[in-house]
């Protein structure tokens, strides 16, 4: 079940670990197409980052397709939290093409299945290194240098006084050291609107370096950041409410082009689909700060704010 969202919660949290290398180093091989992570980064509320999970999976897909092979797409369910710090992964060879690779990746936490991502892989070409035709353009916000993190813009809200109970969407320094989140509507990205909104932007940034040379770093480095406050972006319809709970349930991602910066900050549009009884779908986008639309993606999420009736799970 989705813990309580917000600060009320993660601020009374106190034992978490801050983690000072990528999350999917600490990995061991167990036997053909089966590897155990250890080292887990859980957050304050008690649960792994979606995105952290997602990336160990992948990675652990990556260990078993041609290095010919770069990754084009995903499709993940969260099925139970990551709650322990060590986690055991199997890949299952769905297909192996001259043209393609399916994988199906089954991650599990104390002994149960808590995460599944099927992925698909293709032949690396020139079609994934030039930027994708596409009539979407980038969304016009301020750069990233001139906006805040989302932890200084709580540090000022709370000195302004304001209701704690309206925060959402922040991710705390040592509880993602490894992410710079920035929010170019400021204060409004922490808190909502006093209108309903279906959409919102956010800048991040991966601010650890592939200095081990990992191959497909730069897919690595978005599947990490897609989960980033995408469920939140759904909080944004109900505005001056607090919530009980707010979780992704699933995960998708399909990428456009890899040819990007992976260091530098990326521009994560997210726009809600719909909303009926307490599930959110929210779609995104990807884009490199020189206005590449790296991938695409959608998320299924829990927001259950207090003043609606509790689902059942």
């Amino acid at each position: 079940m989705p813990p309580p969202a917000g600060i009320r919660v993660m601020s009374k949290a106190t034992k978490h670990k801050t983690p000072d290398k990528h999350p999917w180093h600490a990995f061991t091989v167990d036997g053909e197409d089966t590897f155990s992570f250890s080292g887990i980064h859980i957050l304050r509320h008690g649960w792994g980052y979606g995105g952290n999970t997602a990336s160990l999976a992948l990675y652990a897909a990556f260990k078993t397709v041609p290095s010919n092979m770069i990754f084009s797409s995903f499709h993940s369910q969260f099925i139970r939290p990551v709650t322990k710090s060590t986690v055991k992964v199997v890949v299952e060879r769905c297909k192996d093409g001259v043209a393609e690779v399916l994988r199906l990746v089954k991650l599990f936490c104390d002994d149960k299945l808590a995460y599944t991502m099927d992925c698909r892989f293709c032949v690396g070409g020139m079609n994934f290194k030039s930027a994708p035709k596409t009539p979407t353009k980038m969304p016009q916000v301020c750069a990233p240098e001139q906006c805040q993190t989302s932890f200084e813009v709580l540090q000022d809200y709370m000195k302004s006084g304001g209701d704690m109970t309206n925060v959402r969407n922040i991710t705390f320094p040592d509880d993602q050291p490894h992410i710079d989140h920035r929010l170019p509507e400021g204060v409004n990205g922490i808190i909502g609107y006093s209108e309903e909104r279906y959409e919102q932007t956010i800048w991040s940034r991966y601010k650890l370096s592939n200095y081990d040379s990992d191959r497909n770093f730069s897919e690595l480095i978005v599947t990490n950041l897609s989960d980033l406050g995408m469920c939140y972006a759904a909080a944004l319809m109900f505005p001056n409410e607090s919530f009980s709970r707010i979780a992704s349930l699933s995960l998708s991602i399909w990428f456009h082009c890899t040819d990007f910066l992976a260091e530098d900050f990326l521009l994560q549009r997210h726009v809600v689909v719909g909303h009926n009884h307490n599930r959110s779908l929210i779609s995104g986008q990807i884009w490199s700060r020189n206005g590449k639309l790296i991938a695409t993606t959608m998320q299924e999420a829990i927001v259950e704010p207090e003043s609606i009736t509790k689902a059942k799970y």
